[in-house]
């Protein structure tokens, strides 16, 4: 969480401190130590937090209602979440690879079920992804069932954050 942190700071440190700044976080112990320390960093108290493990379609749709029900828009969505390097392929409870699933399909789905705040944004809302290149999309395998030893680890994450790019 090291870059979506720093980026934290840097949003909840904006001088006029107007904005509110959501983290969704699969764990609410590490997010609320997180909105400390950028409280603690920034001064800023508008921080919240929605657990969300993008591991787990039905808690990605929970989270989406939830920032549905409580805003009218948003000005920006940061898609910085993300599996890193792993050996194996590892089968999420809705039946995908978890790399696939975190890194693009969880993120994909929350930003396009959120687009409709940020077209209510007075300030062009947009959206910025942080995203790994390594290699290319391997459309007959993108689940990365297929993927020899000789692909694994970083391929299996930089592989579906490569599929934001289309997005």
């Amino acid at each position: 969480m090291e870059w979506g942190k720093e980026l934290l700071k840097i949003l909840a440190g904006i001088e006029n401190q107007i904005h509110e700044v959501i983290i969704l976080c699969r764990s609410n112990e590490l997010g609320e130590a997180t909105i400390r320390e950028i409280e603690n960093s920034t001064g800023n108290k508008k921080l919240s937090i929605i657990k969300c493990d993008l591991t787990k379609l039905s808690d990605v749709r929970l989270a989406i209602d939830e920032i549905q029900s409580k805003h009218k828009f948003l000005d920006c969505i940061f898609i910085n979440a993300g599996l890193g390097y792993a050996a194996n392929r590892v089968e999420t409870i809705d039946g995908m690879d978890s790399h696939f699933q975190v890194n693009y399909l969880s993120q994909f789905m929350l930003t396009l079920n959120l687009l409709n705040l940020l077209e209510n944004s007075e300030n062009c809302g947009r959206v910025m992804f942080n995203v790994t290149s390594g290699g290319k999309i391997c459309w007959d395998d993108i689940q990365m069932e297929k993927l020899g030893a000789m692909k694994t680890g970083s391929i299996r994450q930089c592989l579906p954050k490569e599929c934001s790019l289309l997005s």
